[in-house]
Order: structure tokens, then C-alpha cells, then sequence
């Protein structure tokens, strides 16, 4: 496992942090190493699990995760309101229902600002 440098900090996004339930440990994990987790996910806030709201720093609700536009404006938001003030590092999700969505969001560089 690599080990964060000192003074480095990463933002990182999970996509439907509440699905599968084994999400909250690892975003819990990831904001133990110094991560600051971003979740985007269409879940009401209130329904996340305990742990998993204190892992997140930051939830944006989206009403579908397979559309491409709410959830490309989601990772906008997340790089320039709240908690992180810098676009993310790193994303990932455990579940692959919408994929298709997921993988160019992924790849891309977030935007600057939301109109």
C-alpha cells in the first residue's frame, strides 16, 4: 500500500459510496490515510449509514446515476464548493451498474465552474 507523502493531500470521489454497504469502510479508510472522500450518489443523505456520512466530507445527491450530465455537474460542484477546493485525484465506485456514465467522468478533468 503506498503511503501518503507529508504535506500531500487528495481529494477522491466515490460514486455511489452506499452501494454496496462495504463502501463506508472503505471510504472511512481512505479519510483515516488523509484523504479528503467525496461521495456522489442518488441516495437521500439522510439514508447513508453513520459511518459512512463521517467518512464523507462532502455528498452530492444526483437523481440518476446513469445520467451523464447531473453527474459530470456533481464532480463540478465537489471541485469548487465545500470541502474540496481543487478537483479530484482519484474516483472509483464499486458498483458498475452504469458504467457507461462512470468511465468518461472518471477520465476527465472536472469543471472549473458550474453555470
Amino acid at each position: 500500500m503506498r503511503r501518503r507523502r507529508e504535506g500531500v493531500s487528495m481529494n477522491f470521489v466515490f460514486f455511489s459510496p452506499h452501494f454496496p454497504a462495504n463502501g463506508a469502510d472503505f471510504c472511512d479508510r481512505l479519510k483515516k490515510a488523509g484523504a479528503t472522500v467525496l461521495g456522489i450518489g442518488d441516495a437521500p443523505y439522510d439514508a447513508l449509514d453513520g459511518k459512512l456520512k463521517a467518512a464523507l466530507s462532502e455528498y452530492y445527491r444526483v437523481a440518476d446515476m446513469e445520467a451523464y450530465e447531473p453527474v459530470f455537474r456533481a464532480m463540478g460542484h465537489s471541485s469548487t464548493n465545500g470541502a474540496a477546493s481543487t478537483a479530484s485525484n482519484r474516483s472509483t465506485s464499486i458498483g458498475w451498474s452504469w458504467k457507461p456514465t462512470f468511465a468518461p467522468i472518471s477520465t476527465s478533468t472536472a469543471p472549473s465552474s458550474i453555470s
